[in-house]
């Protein structure tokens, strides 16, 4: 059931079960003929619920599987009797030893345990000895810093019953300890209470039983004025008779409620305006904490452990020079030396659970610590065992998996294979402050391209009028997951050129080594070229690009102007080639020459840059299965204080080097992700009638 669900009460939680259930099989019935069997007269609460305790909306998708659903009838059963008692019996989802459910009415029985009191009533109480009460909160805020609040409990002509300042900021808590003040003065007295605010109204009769209910939280997270609320709450069931009614606020009509709201709301601003005298937060007992150290065992516990010791573990300990004290009497004597007291290997989890502590100690520490009082066969064997087994550890500890890293499959020729990547820069002149840059993979010649923009727009433009008419259509082109490249612009224009693009893994950068890696070359030589200021950087930028286009790159051997054109970048030192006198007929083969030579040197080249690269591994670089419940480590964790590894999630599937889980829908790296602890399911076994259990069984 949904958390709202489970916080309904008892007949409203049913009502929701019902209608989840008929919505559930209507996938199994197909249309035929089905009967719904409940203890509830769902159908009559749904026609004439008036709580607030559900909202509309829900309240009307229920209506529409219970009245809607043509094949459906509603059969009501006994609640001793029937098939509701069958399968209660068949599924133990009630224990046996619960008294069966008595017969009730729904709506009657919803009234009373949503109702703070079964006689509280929203419309005013009739007698001559009824009290009439309104009651008020202001606040207003005459500067930044300063908050004026009060309250006022007064009654008709003008008496004021109490009026005072409250040190608080919010006219809410004002409203509430105004109606608790009214409720405690007329304590054993039948009364009637007006107020004007709709949210001290609804705690009253509509959420206030439910959020006690709640533990005073909603969606998992703690109310606004839990306590003020919780003393409302016990308040009202002080008056013998009560009715807290809601009344419009600065009516003008001139009536008996609308008077009595004018003067509770003019005492609770005259009041707003003295010193505060109430306190509103309760001062918390002073709670000293002492850390003590652990305490051994009796010696008579001891000797009761070392009565089931194995032979393993007594030849441990004589190993280890335990002895049986001979000074002290034969009932207490138990191995020991120096202090040091034989422990049988069975009975040491739980000193280790003890030692590993409330503060989750490591391995290495919790054995030091156990060792100096207990000696334990493979002793460090069983603290590593179950301390890997701790979930707390694994999800705190941010020591991650060792992941084997792996090289990105090679490309076969110059700009066959892309990487694609933005970069943030200093804002130049044009509103330039983003550089894309694209590098081929096989000769790690880069292009970059000063942008206003970070989008696919840019993306595409560039694409399609600076690199594909200069190097032509590439088979693929890789990148990370930014929008820029997964817009359905982008997506587009690569599928008409027949493109591959392919997507690393989320958050993990290295996927995107070779472009990551250009980026800091190129920031750095601008940094250099422009003495740290970033001035005009686009106008160095032409400059840098050729510096790197014709220095040797460390992987390939050769720089990335040669592996593209077969010969050095040209520059003014580097000497010309060729005749130096052209005869008639010699350009034609000087020109063969010069293409078979650089065709020679072209396949050279290729073949060297080529066995540069390592050979692709198909070894998997994590031991992760489909079926592994892992851990996930969590991103951006300075922003929050939840532990490093997130909840348990489990594995679907698997790559080389990526992990599908169950929690995500995107493929995860596997650097981020350890292995849980294993936490085997506890046994399903019937409760026994404590009742039966003889002295010695229990």
């Amino acid at each position: 059931m949904p958390p709202v669900v489970q916080g309904m009460p008892n007949c409203l939680r049913s009502l929701a079960v019902c209608a989840m259930a008929v919505e559930t099989v209507q996938s199994l019935t197909l249309g035929t003929d089905t009967i719904l069997h409940t203890q509830h007269n769902v159908l009559h609460v749904l026609r004439n619920l008036s709580t607030q305790h559900i909202s509309s909306q829900r309240l009307s998708g229920y209506e529409t599987e219970l009245t809607s659903t043509s094949n459906l009838s509603v059969k009501y059963s006994s609640v001793t009797s029937g098939p509701s008692v069958v399968l209660n019996a068949l599924l133990r989802l009630r224990e046996d030893h619960e008294e069966p459910r008595e017969l009730h009415n729904c709506l009657p029985l919803i009234q009373l345990t949503t109702s703070p009191r079964s006689d509280l009533s929203d419309t005013p109480l009739e007698g001559p000895d009824i009290r009439h009460i309104f009651v008020d909160g202001s606040c207003s805020r005459p500067s930044d810093s300063q908050y004026l609040t009060g309250y006022a409990v007064v009654e008709l002509p003008d008496i004021v019953h109490e009026s005072a300042s409250i040190p608080s900021n919010s006219s809410q808590a004002a409203e509430l300890f105004a109606l608790t003040a009214a409720c405690k003065l007329f304590k054993d007295l039948p009364v009637t209470i007006y107020t004007d605010s709709r949210y001290a109204f609804g705690v009253v009769h509509d959420f206030g039983a439910l959020w006690h209910r709640r533990g005073f939280t909603t969606a998992g997270r703690p109310i606004s004025h839990s306590d003020l609320i919780s003393d409302l709450l016990s308040a009202i069931l002080l008056p013998s008779r009560l009715a807290v009614v809601k009344c419009k606020g600065h009516d003008p009509v001139d009536s008996f409620v609308s008077r009595g709201n004018h003067f509770a709301d003019a005492k609770s601003k005259a009041a707003a305006l003295s010193s505060p005298t109430i306190s509103l937060v309760p001062h918390p007992p002073i709670v000293t904490c002492y850390l003590s150290p652990f305490l051994l065992p009796q010696k008579w516990m001891l000797k009761e452990l070392q009565a089931g010791a194995t032979e393993a573990d007594v030849y441990h300990w004589a190993s280890e020079g335990l002895v049986k004290s001979q000074e002290i009497p034969p009932d207490v004597r138990i191995y020991e030396k120096g202090g040091r007291v034989g422990l049988p290997a069975a009975a040491a989890p739980i000193f280790i659970f003890s030692f590993h502590g409330p503060g989750h100690r490591s391995p290495k520490l919790t054995y030091s610590e156990m060792a100096k009082h207990f000696s334990v066969c493979n002793l460090k064997a069983m603290i590593n065992s179950q301390i890997s087994r701790c979930l707390i550890c694994a999800r705190n500890n941010t020591q991650g998996p060792k992941i084997k890293s792996q090289h990105l499959p090679s490309a076969n020729g110059p700009f066959q294979e892309l990487q694609i990547d933005f970069t943030h820069m200093p804002t130049a002149k044009g509103n330039l402050k983003y550089l894309l840059v694209i590098v081929d993979k096989f000769s790690r010649c880069p292009e970059a391209f000063p942008t206003a923009r970070e989008n696919a727009r840019t993306v595409a433009k560039i694409l399609c009028k600076e690199l594909i008419p200069r190097y032509g259509c590439p088979i693929s082109i890789d990148s990370d997951n930014g929008p820029a490249f997964t817009s359905k612009i982008t997506q587009e224009l690569v599928k008409l050129m027949a493109i591959q693009w392919k997507f690393h893994c989320p958050y993990h950068a290295k996927s995107s080594g070779i472009v990551e890696r250009q980026n800091r070359n190129i920031k750095n030589k601008l940094r250099k070229a422009t003495e740290g200021t970033f001035k005009n950087w686009p106008d160095y930028l032409p400059a840098i690009l050729a510096e790197i286009r014709m220095t040797t790159h460390s992987v390939t051997g050769l720089s990335p102007f040669e592996v593209l054109m077969g010969r050095p970048f040209p520059t003014p030192w580097i000497p010309k080639q060729g005749p130096l006198v052209m005869l008639p007929g010699d350009l034609d083969e000087f020109r063969e020459a010069y293409v078979t030579q650089l065709l020679k040197t072209l396949h050279d080249f290729h073949r060297t840059v080529s066995c540069s690269f390592p050979p692709l591994s198909t070894d998997p670089t994590h031991r992760f299965v489909p079926g592994d419940r892992v851990l996930v480590k969590a991103l951006h964790r300075h922003k929050t204080i939840d532990p490093p590894y997130g909840e348990l999630t489990t594995v679907l599937a698997v790559t080389i080097t990526a992990v599908l889980t169950d929690e995500s829908p995107s493929w995860i790296h596997a650097s981020r992700i350890k292995k849980a602890p294993f936490i085997p399911d506890p046994p399903v076994t019937s409760t026994p009638d404590v009742e039966s259990l003889t002295p010695a069984s229990r």
